[in-house]
């Protein structure tokens, strides 16, 4: 089966073959795997993917100024994991050295579906074109706000977030220097890891919509901690304090560890997810048939063995499976549920995912209500 990967690579500050840069390389291998087959893999030369002929999707692509003039005009670059050099005489760009083999080495390995390939590939070949007549000694036409180059405000990392952020991948914060976003590689990294695992078991989330409502989620969540944990903090234009990523990276892992606690050995497993999430004081729901357009949760029928699940779990999602997996909640299979236990342990559910858990006694002594009952053969025996 065919796979799509973006890599984030930056040239060390150090690393003087060219001023430090941040750049993306698309692959349809893992560059671990490209390493294992040769270690200079990367020294190849791509033909450009403006030639009609050319069927070729891969290669190393940047955004830098375009004259060697901070805040000049910028252009979008193939074949970026070389220097490009300015001939002035000439007025064209020459290959100048590759650059740096810690740069190979020191990367952010993202896998993507076809679809977040296909469209971070367009949009790059788009910019490609829009700034193919951008040469040393000539501007060429008028071109968008996005191309003029900023060392500050619109520089190599910009570029390669804004497009990376456009289908979906969870960068946590912006950072306008390359070094600085290179210490979030790893994190990158991980959460794109455990996203994998959401991915795999439902295929919705091959989508770009999926993704991003994946994304939505997590921050929402990540959002009502911080209100229950009642922590502060601050966003100023690209930065978030690290208090906020730390709680960011911890429901990441989170709900890694809620999957887990569900699937357990049944890695085979498909189904769909539906993504709750608290957003002011309500409960919400996004699921995909209904484009992941988020909706108000009223209630959740707790006769059906997901739901019951996610109610006594407190999980942040209901995972549908496919149904010849629906013996993995067996244990949550009431048959026909008591009414007062559904209002009990839905209002239980939506308390504590609000953070309101001294509300806990309300189901508390409603369960015992039902499971006198249920001693008494007025429901059924689960």
């Amino acid at each position: 089966m065919k796979k799509y990967f973006v890599t984030i690579y930056t040239d060390p500050l150090n690393d003087f073959h060219g001023f430090t840069h941040t750049f993306i390389g698309l692959t349809h291998i893992s560059p671990y795997d490209l390493e294992k087959q040769n270690i200079n893999w990367y020294s190849c030369v791509y033909p450009s993917i403006l030639e009609e002929k050319n069927l070729n999707d891969e290669g190393f692509f940047g955004f830098g100024e375009a004259h060697g003039i901070l805040g000049a005009q910028g252009k979008v670059f193939e074949n970026n994991h070389y220097v490009m050099d300015y001939n002035i005489r000439f007025n064209h760009y020459e290959f100048g050295s590759l650059r740096s083999q810690q740069t190979f080495q020191k990367k952010c390995i993202l896998e993507i579906s076809e679809e977040q390939y296909s469209c971070l590939f367009k949009n790059i070949k788009q910019e490609i074109d829009d700034t193919k007549h951008v040469t040393p000694n000539n501007a060429g036409k008028v071109f968008e706000t996005k191309y003029i180059y900023h060392i500050s405000d619109n520089n190599c990392v910009h570029w390669v977030q804004r497009h990376l952020e456009n289908i979906g991948i969870e960068l946590f914060e912006y950072k306008t220097v390359p070094d600085m976003f290179t210490i979030l590689f790893e994190d990158i990294s991980t959460v794109n890891k455990i996203f994998l695992k959401f991915q795999k078991i439902d295929d919705n989330l091959m989508t770009i919509k999926g993704v991003k409502a994946f994304k939505k989620w997590v921050h929402m969540s990540a959002d009502t901690w911080k209100m229950i944990t009642k922590q502060t903090y601050f966003k100023y234009k690209y930065y978030l304090d690290r208090s906020t990523i730390y709680i960011l990276y911890a429901i990441y892992l989170v709900v890694e560890k809620m999957l887990n606690n569900l699937i357990e050995n049944h890695q085979d497993i498909k189904g769909t997810f539906h993504f709750i999430y608290v957003d002011n004081g309500h409960l919400k729901i996004m699921k995909p048939e209904n484009g992941y357009v988020p909706e108000i949760l009223q209630y959740l029928d707790a006769s059906k063995p997901y739901n019951n699940y996610t109610l006594c779990k407190y999980l942040y999602f209901i995972f549908i499976p496919d149904a010849e997996y629906e013996y993995i909640f067996h244990k949550y299979n009431y048959g026909e549920v008591d009414k007062e236990y559904t209002q009990a342990i839905n209002e239980c559910y939506r308390q504590v995912l609000l953070g309101q858990t001294e509300n806990i006694k309300y189901y508390s002594q409603s369960l015992n209500k039902l499971l006198n009952n249920q001693k008494k053969d007025k429901i059924f025996n689960v």
